[in-house]
């Protein structure tokens, strides 16, 4: 007849039997340690990982394994000296070159644990002569490909981090510069072309008399294009401006924005025309007052001057929420253009249509698409030959 063991001897060993299953499958390296450093238990991770047999391990002191590759002072300073301490630690690192395996570092968690007697006595026999036993339960991560991964990443971030210093760097120094630029367009540009046009002034109005009909023409000629270069140079200089214009993000009605605009334009420029402008009620906007009324006014500025050959001009302006986008448009029936130039649209000096036809310097809506793009929006439009335009932009929601 089978010989059977009292039932909590019993129920300990299948205790212990469950938890050394539960153990081998774990994917860390897992030790367990007498108060001494013998090794009780290893898991088939251990072995593996570290190169080391099951004969080679089992009862002997952590610090004799594999030849003493396991005989490292921070390792035995913590189990020796900061673990009956703390009683449990986590997260502990440290490097170490193995014969076996080579420079690895390690993540350990280990844990002071004392068992009652008659589990230690199943364990080791070194509990025999005590009422409880310290076993230590050690956990081994091998964490050098993640630190390495963790140091290239690192690496890769400063590098990144110091060429946006260089690039912000650059940004401020092209900033500055554009700023010099814009001063000297605006005092050293102006200035000659101030003086040609008070001298084409002199002489039209002190040489009247000496002057034909053709002499008169041309000086008219010199006037109209000292009047466009000064508007190309304004305009130029807008532009260079959006690049060091800080932005002052606030909650806009643009309702309230727009129709001033209208009524500006149409009083100042075009007054001796019919022009039908609609102002549907428009959605806030979470914009740069200064830049916003910059894009309404170059675009609503547009709408009135290519109407120029309509008997009577419409233009509409509303706004729409798509795609979690707002967006806004300006709606004119005049010239319109052929959609397959639409690349050549927001470039500065691309011309749809010739000087004589529209006037203008070409850098409008180039300034529409800077500004739209401060704000991390996008600028589009559709149109058809003789059929009229529509411009769309979008900006942040408002509040």
């Amino acid at each position: 007849m089978e010989d059977r063991k009292p039932g909590d001897e019993q129920e300990i060993e299948q205790a212990l039997e469950y938890s050394d299953r539960i153990i081998a499958t774990l994917r860390e390296p897992f030790l367990v340690l007498d108060k001494n450093l013998r090794v009780i238990s290893a898991n088939p991770s251990f072995y593996n990982t570290f190169k080391v047999t099951k004969e080679d391990t089992l009862g002997r002191s952590l610090p004799d394994l594999g030849d003493g590759q396991w005989n490292i002072p921070r390792l035995l300073v913590l189990l020796r000296e900061i673990l009956p301490e703390k009683k449990t630690v986590e997260g502990y690192e440290l490097e170490h070159r193995f014969a076996q395996i080579g420079q690895r570092r390690m993540s350990l968690n280990a844990t002071q644990m004392r068992v009652p007697k008659k589990i230690a006595a199943l364990i080791t026999a070194a509990a025999k002569e005590n009422d409880e036993e310290d076993l230590i339960l050690l956990a081994i991560e091998d964490i050098t490909d993640r630190k390495q991964a963790e140091e290239k990443i690192n690496k890769l971030n400063m590098e990144l981090e110091e060429r946006v210093s260089r690039r912000t760097e650059e940004l401020l120094t092209a900033v500055k510069e554009m700023e010099a630029f814009s001063y000297s367009v605006s005092h050293d540009l102006k200035a000659p072309l101030r003086a040609v046009m008070g001298f084409a002034n002199v002489l039209s109005e002190d040489y009247a008399p000496q002057l034909d009909e053709n002499g008169r023409r041309v000086i008219g000629i010199i006037n109209d294009n000292v009047r466009k270069m000064g508007q190309l140079i304004e305009d130029l200089l807008k532009l260079a401006r959006l690049a060091g214009l800080a932005t002052n993000l606030v909650d806009i009605d643009m309702t309230t924005l727009a129709q001033p605009v209208c009524h500006e334009l149409r009083e100042e420029f075009f007054r001796d025309r019919t022009i039908e402008v609609s102002v549907k009620p428009l959605l806030s906007a979470r914009a740069d007052a200064t830049l916003a009324r910059q894009i309404f006014t170059n675009l609503i500025s547009n709408a009135m001057k290519f109407t120029a050959r309509k008997e009577k001009a419409v233009i509409e302006i509303g706004s729409y929420d798509k795609d979690g986008e707002r967006v806004y448009y300006v709606k004119d029936n005049g010239a319109g253009y052929d959609m397959k130039y639409e690349d050549m649209l927001f470039g500065i000096f691309k011309r749809l249509h010739s000087q004589d036809e529209f006037g203008g310097t070409g850098i409008g809506l180039a300034i529409v698409r800077s500004a739209v793009r401060r704000h991390g929006g996008r600028a589009w439009a559709e149109a058809e030959v003789d059929q009229g335009a529509t411009f769309y932009f979008t900006l942040p929601k408002g509040g």
